[in-house]
């Protein structure tokens, strides 16, 4: 099973909760695929949680900033970076596959 991770997607909501159905309060944690993950906007305590031991995935926005990291080898912090690109002029999604627990940067 793959999760595609995107933001920046401020001015979209209505189009994305049709495709999603349901859209949650930030921070929202969740488990899938028997990993515990927590989606919140932003970073401000994105480190304190990767290394709490409490998520195995700490999944976040705000800085635009495509990026993916294992926080003593514990949680991974992924960023997806911005789908709409008009900060970074890049156009980025994250995918992680769940079954492999590999995360990579994909721009679209």
């Amino acid at each position: 099973m793959k999760l595609g991770i995107i933001a920046d997607t401020h001015d979209d909501l209505e189009a994305i909760e049709k495709v999603v159905g349901e859209l949650y309060e930030d921070p929202h944690d969740f488990e899938l695929a028997r990993k515990k993950l927590i989606v919140m906007h932003k970073p401000k305590i994105v480190e304190a949680l990767a290394v709490s031991g409490a998520y195995d995935m700490v999944i976040y926005g705000y800085t635009h900033k495509a990026e993916i990291e294992k926080k003593e080898d514990k949680a991974l912090m992924i960023n997806p970076g911005e789908c709409r690109g008009h900060l970074t002029r890049r156009r980025t999604v994250a995918i992680h596959d769940l079954e492999k627990d590999e995360a990579k940067i994909e721009q679209v």
